[in-house]
């Protein structure tokens, strides 16, 4: 039963979605990123779902609205999606710059606490994450793959990844996003299935658009519980440099130069 109230209660409020838009401009390319992909959840138990974790990078940003999908035309809506909505709460009006928002593909407890820059959503229980028209976010494979970041019917973000080796366009297609070197280009991930997932190494939004500013990675997130941190290196330096710059209120979009 409870699974028959919860579908009731998406179907629902998918139609208070598409009501409730805000009237606010769609986000640029750069405003929010994807940060990390966990596409091989190995061992799956209690907790442990795909997922991907986004950089918000303009601060003050109304998210109501993001879409992330695992299509290959960004605006083909052929396969999984998911698009947020607070459903007038508030949470995503005006989220700060150094907030990471990680979307599990599984069931769980929303986090929408802005104060810590952390927000979790997981797809098949969530209220704030309308799935329809598959109840799924996405699906992803191990073979390979491409995500999709939209915003109120605009591209902002894409990334594409494939075992090491592989020939010739595949899945995925950055439309009229820029993606180095193009179609053929991808995130190298392990051609043996060693690759749970791969986290962006970058302090510009820009370098994101590079596979090479990519860093593929073999251990079950439940490990180190990586997702909802910054990565590491100059990754995290930007990430604490945007929530001080959104704290001081100093900027409303900031790239963090290198050194």
């Amino acid at each position: 039963m409870r699974t028959v109230y919860i579908g009731i209660q998406k179907i629902i409020l998918g139609l208070i979605y598409f009501l409730s838009l805000s009237s606010s401009p769609a986000l640029e390319p750069g405003d929010i990123i994807i940060n990390e992909v966990y596409f091989s959840p190995k061992g799956r138990g209690p907790g442990h779902f795909e997922a991907v974790e986004l950089l918000v990078v303009a601060d003050k940003a109304n998210l109501n609205g993001l879409q992330i999908s695992d299509r290959d035309t960004w605006n083909k809506a052929t396969e999984d999606q998911c698009t947020l909505n607070d459903l007038g709460q508030g949470f995503l009006n005006s989220v700060r710059s150094g907030t990471l928002i990680v979307i599990y593909d599984g069931s769980g407890t929303d986090d929408t606490n802005t104060n810590n820059f952390v927000l979790r959503f997981y797809t098949q229980s969530s209220l704030f994450c309308n799935t329809s028209p598959t109840t799924n976010g996405f699906s992803l494979s191990n073979r390979g793959d491409n995500l999709h970041l939209m915003h109120l019917n605009k591209q902002i973000d894409f990334v594409k990844y494939r075992p090491a080796g592989s020939t010739g366009p595949g899945h995925g297609n950055p439309g009229g996003l820029y993606w180095d070197q193009g179609v053929e280009s991808y995130i190298e991930v392990d051609a043996d299935g060693g690759s749970t997932g791969f986290r962006f190494l970058g302090n510009k939004a820009e370098l994101n658009d590079y596979p090479a500013a990519w860093q593929a990675y073999p251990e079950k997130y439940t490990k180190l519980d990586n997702l909802g941190k910054p990565n590491g290196g100059i990754n995290t330096e930007w990430i604490t440099r945007l929530r001080e710059q959104s704290l001081t209120g100093t900027n409303t979009i900031v790239q963090q130069e290198e050194q």
